[in-house]
């Protein structure tokens, strides 16, 4: 009988130690560069809050809102095309961490999935093609969005951690109306080196 009840007691203090969550914010500062010809790179910035969970706190889940304004220009044979494009990924992230919440520097790697809302304001000049007016495009979509996240985490204090890492962000191909047309863009792609700091409480 006493057997039984310290066998009992040990399951159920391994499942409360593997049920102890942590909750944080994480402001985001980045530098986003894209693959696609004829944008330029910029620095992004953004927050995620979530929390930690597991008994070394060693799964995390968080919903990351992030903001990067990029350039766009491109010269053609006979023509310019010239804007930006303004993208508001919102992401679920998951990632495993390695170590404890103890321990001084941790490793983690994890996916994102969410969408995003891009604004698309581009200028399309003729000016030996066909002069008059410039062709304007301005209008938002959203699109499916992956990514993939690796990097440390450094322990700074109790209740504040530092955390550097590499993203690979991927959107799926959007529509944008032209006049009375839609126009297809074709899936965009970015890598990304951010740093952040995570307030638990």
């Amino acid at each position: 009988m006493k057997l039984r009840i310290l066998a009992a007691a040990a399951l159920l203090a391994t499942l409360g130690g593997t049920a102890r969550a942590e909750s944080f914010v994480r402001p985001i500062l980045s530098y986003d560069s894209p693959t696609n010809a004829g944008f330029g790179s910029a620095m992004g910035y953004g927050v995620a809050f979530g929390t930690w969970f597991g008994a070394g706190k060693d799964h995390e889940v968080s919903f990351e809102w992030h903001y990067t304004d990029w350039n766009y220009s491109q010269p053609y044979s006979g023509y310019s095309v010239a804007g930006g494009e303004k993208n508001m990924p919102l992401l679920v992230n998951y990632r495993y961490q390695s170590g404890n919440a103890q321990s001084p520097v941790r490793f983690y790697i994890g996916p994102s999935l969410g969408f995003t809302r891009t604004h698309l304001q581009v200028t399309a000049n003729f000016p030996t093609l066909a002069p008059g007016p410039a062709i304007v495009v301005d209008d938002t979509d959203w699109s499916f969005t992956w990514s993939g996240a690796t990097g440390i985490i450094v322990k700074i204090s109790d209740r504040a951690d530092l955390d550097i890492g590499y993203r690979y962000l991927h959107f799926q191909g959007r529509n944008f109306a032209v006049g009375s047309s839609n126009v297809q863009v074709d899936d965009h792609k970015a890598n990304m080196v951010y740093l952040g700091v995570n307030f638990r409480f």
